[in-house]
């Protein structure tokens, strides 16, 4: 992993312009700016940008031999997700993680708003505990096939047609929509919005 020298100073510039802020938090002359290109981009919203981050040990383990995930990458690890999570408008991980780790996905290393949690779910396994759908957080959007029996639950589902290509990016950006001949989207489309979803800024 890179080392970065984080201030409070950058993290707050970093922070105004996460918040599009016509007048983003000055820097002083004497700054060492070199963390900028690794956390402006994110920061900056001119275009979309997905980022995928993991946390490994130096040895390339993603958990214990037991499997205990947490702090595997250590402290400057952490922060560096919490950092990256504070300047995105959302975290996506599969059920298989919520299950396992029982994240918060929320930020707590930094200062800075908590990302909406999205839980890739095709098969209705969310846990009804997950420590997420009970800490008051940020929106919790669970992405799960159309075919699965609707649950009383406490967060969002978005309901996506099963495709046999579900890992595709067309099997992802499919839908069914009563306007439309065919319920996929082609890849040459921009793909349809998610109904009812306001992602905060």
């Amino acid at each position: 992993m890179r080392s970065v020298r984080m201030t409070e100073e950058l993290w707050q510039h970093l922070l105004s312009l996460r918040e599009g802020s016509v007048r983003p938090v000055a820097l002083s002359a004497d700054v060492d700016a070199s963390c900028l290109s690794l956390y402006r981009p994110i920061a900056i919203r001119g275009k979309a940008l997905v980022l995928a981050q993991v946390g490994q040990s130096l040895d390339g383990r993603v958990a214990t031999p037991t499997g205990d995930a947490q702090d595997v990458s250590g402290c400057d690890g952490i922060a560096h997700l919490h950092r990256c999570r504070a300047l995105a408008d959302a975290v996506v991980v599969g059920v298989g993680t919520v299950v396992a780790d029982n994240p918060s996905l929320s930020v707590r290393a930094v200062s800075g708003r908590s990302p909406v949690r999205v839980v890739v779910d095709c098969n209705g396994r969310m846990p009804e505990r997950a420590k997420m759908l009970h800490d008051g957080g940020t929106p919790v959007l669970v992405l799960q096939a159309d075919d699965m029996p609707l649950l009383n639950v406490r967060h969002t589902i978005i309901r996506l047609p099963r495709q046999a290509d579900g890992g595709s990016r067309r099997g992802i950006f499919s839908r069914r929509s009563p306007n439309a001949a065919s319920p996929r989207c082609s890849s040459k489309e921009a793909p349809p919005p998610f109904p009812a979803l306001s992602m905060p800024r």
